[in-house]
């Protein structure tokens, strides 16, 4: 898990005008993300926090016998 905290950036009414610096945290934390989730908070018109959740999906193992 990891969280990243990029600097403030106000989330402009054109959802395509973004900085880059913001679309590139995303991109980043959604890079190699099997199971999981990416969360993006706004504050007051800034993306504040950008938070990776990732689930580890072990598979099971049958019983040894020996």
């Amino acid at each position: 898990m990891s969280s990243t905290t990029p600097s403030l950036a106000p989330v402009p009414t054109d959802p395509g005008a973004l900085p880059p610096s913001v679309i590139q945290e995303i991109t980043r934390q959604l890079r190699g993300l099997r199971f999981g989730s990416v969360e993006i908070v706004v504050h007051e018109g800034a993306v504040t926090q950008i938070e990776r959740r990732e689930k580890v999906r072990l598979t099971p193992t049958p019983p040894h016998r020996g």
